[in-house]
This record gives C-alpha cells, structure tokens and sequence, in this order.
C-alpha cells in the first residue's frame, strides 16, 4: 500500500507500507473509505496504530474482519475490541457453584424457606 506523505522540508514522498497476509483485502479496502470519507488522516503512523491493534485483536482471537466491518458500517475511524466477554475462539464455560438448583430443592437439608 502506498501513501503520500510531506516532508518536514515540505516536499511531498510516497511511502510503501507492506500489509499483513492476515488482513481481509475487502473489510480493509471498506475501512479505509470510510477514513478518507471522514477526513481521517491516512499516514503511515496512523495505519501502522490500526495494524497493530488488530495485530494484538487477532492474537486475543478475535475476528479481524468483523472488527473492521463493525467499525465501517458504524462510521468509526478506528479500530475497538469486541466489548463481547469471550474472543470468538474461544468458547465460554459455566462457572459451577456446587450443586445445581434442582439438587439443592431435592436435597433433605431443603426446609422449603
């Protein structure tokens, strides 16, 4: 990818910026409209934020794709981590107390209060 950016001589450079295999083409593509439609800056110290948050996102087990979905349908120029309690990878687990409900009513130490 590549970004034209000036200088502090005031002289305008384009910088070439590898992207991760990792990265959906097509929910990224969609991000970055919604940035340039926003006014967003678009500089590689910007892009290179995003792509680490979503580096670290991926590594936590999140959906990269989702995340930049969500962010482009809700007009967002950044990139925020599922506010869900579980990454998609993982899989929730019940927590136990003990016995169940039903064993505690069916159980002879039960007096019905």
């Amino acid at each position: 990818m590549n970004f034209r950016e000036q200088d502090d001589d005031g002289k305008i450079r384009t910088v070439s910026l590898d992207l991760p295999s990792w990265l959906p083409a097509e929910a990224w593509g969609g991000y970055l409209q919604t940035r340039k439609a926003k006014k967003a800056p678009r500089t590689v110290r910007a892009i290179q934020g995003v792509l680490r948050k979503l580096e670290a996102f991926r590594r936590a087990g999140h959906d990269v794709e989702a995340i930049l979905d969500t962010s482009t349908e809700r007009g967002w120029t950044g990139v925020f981590e599922p506010k869900s309690a579980f990454p998609a990878s993982a899989t929730p687990k019940r927590q136990s107390f003990g016995r169940s409900l039903e064993q505690h009513f069916a159980s002879p130490e039960f007096d019905g209060r």
